[in-house]
This record gives C-alpha cells, structure tokens and sequence, in this order.
C-alpha cells in the first residue's frame, strides 16, 4: 500500500541484517508494527541507525502534536540566506530559529580548515624533507660516481647530456616515490572505509577522488623533486674528463 514502506539507514541495516524487500518490526503503543523495507540509504546523523517514513504513517503509529522542525526548499540555491532571513523578519517573537544550509556548511567547512591546518603544515615539512632527502641522494651519487661522468664526457657526452641525467634521476625518484605513495594511501583507505568505518560507525563512506587535487599535488611534487636535482645536475656536469684515471679503464 502507497505510504506503508519505510527506508531504513546502513548502520540500521547492517547490525539487524536488514535488506530490501524485508520487514521491520517496529514496536508500538498498540503492539509491533510490520512494516516493509523498500531500501537502505546512507545517513552519517546516527550510528545506531534511522527509520524514514512517510508523515502520515508516523503520526498514525505515534502520534504527535507537532513538528519540532522544518525544511524549506528554495528554487534558487543562492536565496537560502536571503529566504532565512526574510522567515525570520516575518516571525519575529515567535521562538523559531532559522538557518540555512549553506551557512551550515561553511561553518562545518571552515570548522574543518582549521582542524586540518596542522596537517597541512606537516604536508609542507615532509615536502621539504623529501626535497632534502632527494638532493642529498644525488649529491652522493654524483660523488661516488665521478669517474662514470667523467667517461661520459671523455666519451663525447655534453655538460647539456649530463645535467639531463641526473634532471632524469631525480624525477625517476620522485615518480617511484608516488607510485608506492599511491598503492599504499589507496590500500589505507581501502581499510578506513570499508573495514575501520564499518566496524566502529556502521556507514560507509562515499569515495569522491579529488581528481583536480591529485593532479596539482603530483605536479607540484615532480617540479619539486627537479628542483631538487639542479643543483646536484649542474655539479655533476661540471666534472672535468680528466677525473678518469688509468684504473677506471
């Protein structure tokens, strides 16, 4: 019968074993009412789990005086402020509070900002560290590998050659370092959401990848890690050909 199902949220269903086409038992004042599943939706509000209904059947299965809150849906999304605050200029003295979605969730955004600053100074720390970390590695390399540039250059290789070298070892760092970065962040959020979540929520998370994020975070650590090997790329290219040496042949 039309208004008779229910809807029933994840948590809800995962820990009463609850699917589609299933009934609820949902006790009542006059007994236990059944009432049929039509489907599981997401819902992050409880994670004891929620129960959407139609109105009419709620107030039949509980009666209530009123409602205790309501949605207004605007045409235009950019008139939520403006349609608040004209609701609250026409029930003024009436104990009402009107707010807006968009308000709500730049305060839950920018109440996010700041939890987050500190993460974002850690990602800056563990750039600069991997910059240090990617220099050092082809300075000792250059080093200890002085009598190979220097057949390089007796063999005709140019400073140009050389310093693309080692441009190439550095970005070859970098990329390896994203490719392990990449397998072991997605293995991690594999185990967040669907195991970690799951077990101590009941809901699970949807995964939207910030594709346009993701894209200027990789460039700007492969243009970091070239940056990285410059210097190092400059002073390799430097070494002379007489640094080879009768035993290097």
């Amino acid at each position: 019968e039309k208004g008779e199902g229910v809807l029933v949220s994840e948590p809800l269903a995962r820990k009463e074993n609850l699917q589609p086409g299933a009934t609820l038992q949902l006790p009542v004042s006059e007994g236990v009412a059944s009432l049929p599943i039509l489907g599981v939706t997401y819902d992050y509000s409880s994670d004891s789990g929620v129960v959407v209904m139609a109105l009419e059947r709620l107030t039949n299965l509980f009666p209530i005086e009123g409602a205790n809150s309501l949605a207004v849906y605007a045409e235009n999304s950019d008139d939520e402020g403006e349609l608040a605050a004209r609701l609250e200029a026409n029930f003024q003295g009436v104990p009402l509070r009107f707010s807006s979605n968009q308000e709500l969730r730049r305060g839950i955004l920018r109440i996010f900002d700041q939890t987050f600053a500190v993460v974002r100074l850690l990602q800056v720390m563990s750039l600069l560290i991997a910059v240090c970390g990617v220099m050092l590695t082809l300075l000792i390399l250059a080093s200890e590998r002085a009598s190979e540039v220097a057949l390089y250059r007796a063999l005709g290789a140019s400073r140009d050659q050389v310093l693309r070298i080692f441009l190439g070892k550095g970005a070859s760092i970098a990329l390896l370092g994203l490719l392990m970065g990449a397998l072991v962040g997605c293995g991690l959020a594999w185990l967040l959401i669907f195991v970690v979540n799951r077990a101590y929520f009941g809901w699970t998370i949807q995964v939207y990848p910030p594709w346009n994020d993701l894209f200027l975070e990789v460039t700007l650590i492969l243009l970091a890690a070239l940056v990285a090997s410059f210097y190092p790329a400059i002073k390799a290219s430097q070494y002379p050909a007489t640094e080879l040496t009768r035993d290097d042949l």
